[in-house]
C-alpha cells in the first residue's frame, strides 16, 4: 500500500455517508484493498468487539499465584511462534482481577499493540487462554467473524496509516471500530483460514526444528570443548573466574593475547568522536557496526568513510578472516568476516580479533568464544544480577583458550559447522514459508485469488475457535 496515495478516510467509513449514500455508491476500498464485488463490506465493530486493556500496577506484576495471564507489549516480543502468545511474566489472580477493575477476554483473541513505536510493527497475536492485557493493547474479540480470519486479517492492516501523529503515535478505539474490511461468506472464510493456518504451521515445526537443533549444538558444544573429539583418557581439572572445567590433560592453554601477538591481534573500536555522522559518505571504506556481528551479516549497514579517513583509522581495519565481537548492547555475538567482505574499519560497539593459524584455527576460536567457557570471560554478570557487561580489555587479553591439536581444533570445528548448516538450511526454509504465507495472504484476503470454488480441506481448529 502506498501511503501517499491514500488518506485515513480511504479506509474508514463516515457515518453520515452511510445515512446518505447507498450502498453501491459507497466507495469499496478496505483495509485490504477493493475486494471483490460478491464479498461484503463491514466497518470493523460491525463484526468484532473492540477493546482496551487496562493498566498494570507494580505492585500486582509478576504473581506467582495468579490464574491468569496479563500481556503486554513486550510479551509480543519474544522469539518463537508470532502468532500465538503463551508464556507470560505478569498474572493475576481472579480477586484482583475484581479489584482492579479487568476484564478478562477470551481466548481466540487477536491482540495488538496500540501505543507507541510497537504500534508501527507488525504485532499481532491471538490469546490461547482467557486473559487480560494493559493499556498499551487493543484487543478484537471476534462476534460474527471467524477468529483465525480475523486474526490474518488484522495483519493485512497498516497501522502506521491510521495512527493519530503526534510525539506518540496511536490510534484509537474509535478509528479501529470504523475501519473497513472486506467479510467474505464463513466458508470462504474458513477455506482462507485454512490456508494460511496450515502455512502457520510449518512455520511452526520449522522453528522447533530450529530451536531443537540448536540445544543439541549448545550441548554438543559443551561436550567437546571439555571432553574433546577423540576418546581422550586422561583429564584435568581448571579453574576460570568462579568456574571449574574439566578438559584433556594433553591440552594445552593459551591466552587471548597469545593466539596473534602484536596490536593487530585484539582491538577495541575507535571512540565515538572519531567516526561522527557528518563525517559519514555516500560510498567508500564501510564502517562495521554491532549488527555485522549480532546477525553475522556483514552486507548490513550503509555507513561509508573516504580514504583519507581510513587510511587515518587503518589499525582498526578489518581482514578477511577476523572475528568480529559485539560490546554494546547485545554482548558477545561472534562473526567472522568472509573473504569477499568491503574495506572497512569498525566502529567503537566492536572489537576485532586476529588469530594466528598456526596456533588455532579461526573456525575453532569462534567456537569456543562462543561457548560458556569463552562468553564466561568476555561478558560479566553481576552477582545476584541481570545486569551484564563487556569485560575490561585486561581482562579479555588474559582469556584462556583451550588449544587441543590443530587436527582436534579441524574435527571439532567441522562438527560445529555441520550443525551450522542445518541450523542455516531451516532458517531459510523458514523465511521460504514466511515469503509464501506474505504472498498468500496478499492473494487470500483481497479476493485476488477465490478459494470458494476450490477443493480446500477446512481444518479443525478452524472451525473450533468459532464462537
Amino acid at each position: 500500500m502506498n501511503k501517499q496515495d491514500s488518506s485515513l478516510e480511504d479506509y474508514v467509513e463516515n457515518d453520515s455517508e452511510k445515512n446518505e449514500m447507498k450502498e453501491s455508491d459507497l466507495t469499496r476500498k478496505t483495509v485490504c484493498g477493493i475486494p471483490p464485488s460478491d464479498w461484503p463490506i463491514e466497518r470493523l465493530s460491525e463484526v468484532v468487539r473492540i477493546v482496551s486493556g487496562n493498566s498494570l500496577p507494580t505492585e500486582y506484576q509478576n504473581e506467582e499465584k495468579g490464574q491468569h495471564p496479563v500481556y503486554k507489549v513486550s510479551d509480543m516480543n519474544k522469539p518463537g511462534n508470532q502468532k500465538y502468545v503463551s508464556k507470560v511474566n505478569n498474572k493475576i489472580s481472579k480477586e484482583n482481577l475484581k479489584e482492579l477493575n479487568h476484564d478478562l477476554y477470551p481466548k481466540n483473541t487477536t491482540i495488538l499493540p496500540k501505543v507507541g513505536a510497537a504500534l508501527l510493527t507488525n504485532k499481532r497475536r491471538m490469546l490461547t487462554e482467557p486473559s487480560s492485557f494493559d493499556n498499551n493493547i487493543m484487543g478484537w474479540i471476534p462476534q460474527e467473524i471467524n477468529p483465525e480470519f480475523l486474526y490474518y486479517l488484522s495483519c493485512m492492516v497498516d497501522m502506521e496509516a491510521f495512527a493519530q501523529k503526534g510525539a506518540v503515535p496511536s490510534i484509537s478505539k474509535a478509528i479501529a471500530q470504523k475501519l473497513k474490511i472486506p467479510s467474505p461468506p464463513i466458508s470462504e472464510q474458513r477455506k482462507i483460514a485454512s490456508v494460511l493456518y496450515n502455512v502457520d504451521q510449518a512455520i511452526q515445526k520449522t522453528q522447533e526444528i530450529i530451536e531443537q537443533t540448536k540445544q543439541v549444538k549448545k550441548g554438543l558444544m559443551q561436550d567437546l570443548f571439555t571432553e574433546g573429539y577423540y576418546n581422550h583418557k586422561e583429564f584435568e581439572e581448571i579453574r576460570i573466574g568462579p568456574f571449574t572445567y574439566r578438559k584433556p590433560s594433553n591440552w594445552n592453554i593459551k591466552t587471548i593475547k597469545e593466539a596473534k601477538d602484536g596490536e593487530n591481534g585484539l582491538r577495541r573500536g575507535p571512540f565515538g568522536s572519531m567516526l561522527k555522522k557528518e563525517i559519514f559518505v555516500e560510498s567508500g571504506y564501510k564502517v562495521y557496526q554491532q549488527q555485522n556481528a549480532i546477525y553475522e551479516d556483514f552486507k548490513y549497514g550503509d555507513y561509508y568513510i573516504t580514504k583519507d579517513k581510513f587510511d587515518e583509522m587503518k589499525r582498526f581495519s578489518v581482514e578477511a578472516g577476523d572475528l568480529l565481537i559485539s560490546c554494546s548492547g547485545t554482548l558477545g555475538k561472534i562473526a567472522r568476516v568472509p573473504e569477499d567482505y568491503e574495506k572497512g574499519v569498525i566502529n567503537q560497539a566492536l572489537l576485532k580479533f586476529s588469530v594466528d593459524e598456526d596456533i588455532f584455527s579461526t573456525a575453532y576460536m569462534k567456537y569456543f568464544l562462543q561457548s560458556n567457557i569463552g562468553q564466561r570471560q568476555l561478558v560479566l554478570s553481576s552477582r545476584g544480577s541481570a545486569i551484564k557487561n563487556m569485560a575490561p580489555m585486561g581482562f579479555i587479553k588474559c582469556s584462556k583458550i583451550f588449544q587441543p591439536s590443530k587436527e582436534e581444533q579441524e574435527k571439532i570445528s567441522d562438527t560445529l559447522l555441520t550443525i551450522d548448516e542445518k541450523i542455516d538450511a531451516e532458517e531459510n526454509r523458514k523465511k521460504q514459508l514466511q515469503r509464501l504465507k506474505k504472498g498468500l495472504m496478499q492473494d487470500l484476503l483481497t479476493g485476488e485469488v477465490r478459494t470458494k470454488d476450490r477443493e480446500v480441506e477446512v481444518v479443525d481448529e478452524v472451525v473450533d475457535c468459532e464462537c
